[in-house]
């Protein structure tokens, strides 16, 4: 078979098996790609942040109340006035506990608290929420005042050849300090230009009535051992109570 024939054969096969099948395919679109579904993110939304005042923590931090009050009897004062040997658990049920606390007022005397003998017991007071947020935060207010009282220590110069008037006058600056609870460093000596120097005996004097003014504030105490020496120069060194030993004290 010629050559021409060959090949017009071939075309002839092509046209009518392989070329439909091409047309088809190219004629068949593509399935559609099916886009994703855009992920929504909802945003975190944090709790609201709760405030508190400063005054809004639990009043047990200052106070001893209710079932903080470890005895099975107390002496409860109301206001109809004072009833010995209650049952504790008994009061707390009969009391308005949105409006009120029973607080310890003092402690019980002894080991072994005894409801036959009422003197024993821990006594107890009916006082309000509201007017012991109202204690509390004054009592914080004189915490924070003593502490700065308390960082700043004062200092006193004495001279050993001091007239009694003017010291007088120093001891009482000196007893003044130590009733507020402050260090207090009292430095004796003589001054450069005094007229005359102190005898020994006139310095033993001068030191023993700082000495007995310090004793006369209740709760004061001489801290550490004094430096320097008799009629030269010397450092006594003070510290007074604080309001809160001083409370404790009086009570006694």
């Amino acid at each position: 078979m010629p050559p021409t024939h060959l090949a017009g054969t071939t075309r002839a096969l092509y046209r009518v098996f392989i070329q439909p099948s091409l047309q088809q395919a190219h004629a068949s679109p593509l399935r559609t790609l099916r886009q994703p579904t855009p992920l929504i993110v909802k945003p975190i939304i944090a709790p609201p942040t709760r405030r508190h005042k400063s005054w809004a923590t639990p009043i047990q931090d200052t106070f001893t109340v209710d079932e903080n009050i470890r005895s099975t009897y107390i002496n409860l004062v109301d206001e109809k006035g004072f009833h010995p040997a209650c049952r504790l658990r008994n009061t707390l049920s009969g009391l308005d506990r949105e409006q009120f606390h029973i607080v310890l007022v003092s402690k019980p005397n002894g080991d072994q608290p005894s409801p036959n003998d009422p003197g024993s017991l821990p006594t107890c007071k009916i006082i309000a929420k509201r007017e012991l947020q109202a204690r509390r935060k004054t009592k914080l207010k004189q915490a924070s005042k003593q502490k700065s009282v308390l960082a700043s220590g004062k200092q006193l110069e004495v001279n050993w050849a001091i007239d009694a008037n003017d010291l007088k006058h120093r001891l009482n600056r000196l007893k003044e300090f130590l009733m507020q609870g402050r260090k207090v460093e009292v430095m004796l000596g003589t001054k450069a230009k005094a007229k005359r120097k102190a005898t020994r005996e006139e310095a033993a004097a001068v030191l023993d009535k700082v000495r007995d003014a310090m004793r006369e504030c209740k709760g004061s105490s001489e801290t550490k051992k004094a430096d320097g020496n008799l009629g030269g120069v010397m450092t006594l060194y003070f510290e007074g109570a604080p309001a809160e030993k001083k409370a404790d004290q009086n009570k006694e």
